[in-house]
């Protein structure tokens, strides 16, 4: 078929080292690692990315070491966030919107509410003579 892409497969070495390359080009050529530039650099589809992310990562298989390659590159982008926040001040709120996006950051608006809990302190026998 003419035009069909053609994608690569790899194991989990060869993704690791691929990931390794491609944050280094980001990085030296001020390019966003944005997932479109992730699948064009990796000649994956969207369709594989998709299930490198959503594969268990704790089975010490392929899988495992392509989820930690990938969770680099969330880290990487989190970093080149906060870095160019703190470059160009002007840009926070959009920088905020990226920190939010799941494999961005993550980060939320609001803090998780803990189970809460009740502190009772009593001091002496409760007597007025302990106020004086």
């Amino acid at each position: 078929m003419a035009g069909a892409a053609v994608y690569t497969s790899y194991t989990a070495s060869e993704f690791a080292l691929k990931m390794d390359a491609f944050i280094n080009y980001c990085e030296s050529d001020g390019i966003g690692a944005t997932d479109y530039q992730l699948i064009n650099f990796f000649k994956i589809s969207p369709a594989v990315l998709k299930k490198y992310r959503l594969a268990d990562n704790t089975d010490g298989t392929v899988k495992a070491g392509i989820s930690t390659a990938l969770k680099k590159l969330d880290f990487y982008r989190e970093d080149a966030t906060i870095r160019q926040i703190v470059a160009e001040p002007k840009l926070t709120s959009h920088g905020a919107f990226k920190l939010r996006q799941e494999h961005w950051g993550g980060w939320g608006d609001k803090q998780e509410a803990g189970q809460g809990f009740n502190i009772r302190v009593r001091v002496g026998d409760g007597s007025s003579e302990l106020l004086d």
